[in-house]
């Protein structure tokens, strides 16, 4: 399950549940990743290149996406390296990230949570458990950056 995008492209991924879900063995990306281990839940706010001649940079867009009220829930994995990777923005937390009833069941599965509002997250029923971190500037200052930029986009 792979939710994904930058600052470069600001706009609103919320109120969203996901739910009820099975999955097998999650295995290596190949193409991609080919040693690194196979990723159940990948959230990421920070996609993008690394290329100066990227043209997403020339669009000289300012802001950051809006990652709001998401939930996980009732989710079991049969096998993965990495249970979750979830990474927001220092300038654009997550926020109301829920994630109840999850469960891998083997594999070496770990979390890796950062810049997630910490006051708006709920766990429930995880394992193996999910440790997060803080590290935002402030819930209020993202959304109003992000209602700012919404309306003011000229594409």
């Amino acid at each position: 399950i792979k939710f994904k995008s930058h600052r470069y492209y600001p706009g609103p991924m919320e109120n969203i549940t996901i739910r009820r879900i099975t999955m097998g063995n999650i295995g290596p990306t190949p193409w991609m990743y080919p040693t690194a281990p196979g990723s159940a839940i990948l959230i990421g706010l920070t996609y993008s290149s690394d290329n100066a001649n990227d043209k997403n940079r020339t669009r000289h867009r300012s802001g950051y996406p809006l990652f709001r009220n998401v939930t996980f829930q009732d989710i079991t994995i049969q096998k993965a390296g990495v249970a979750g990777s979830i990474q927001g923005l220092p300038e654009g937390c997550l926020q109301g990230l829920t994630l109840k009833n999850i469960t891998v069941l083997g594999g070496t599965a770990r979390w890796g949570c950062h810049h997630v509002d910490l006051g708006s997250l709920t766990i429930e029923d995880v394992s193996p458990p999910v440790s997060c971190s803080g590290g935002c500037n402030g819930d209020s200052v993202m959304a109003n950056a992000w209602q700012k930029n919404l309306h003011s986009s000229k594409d």
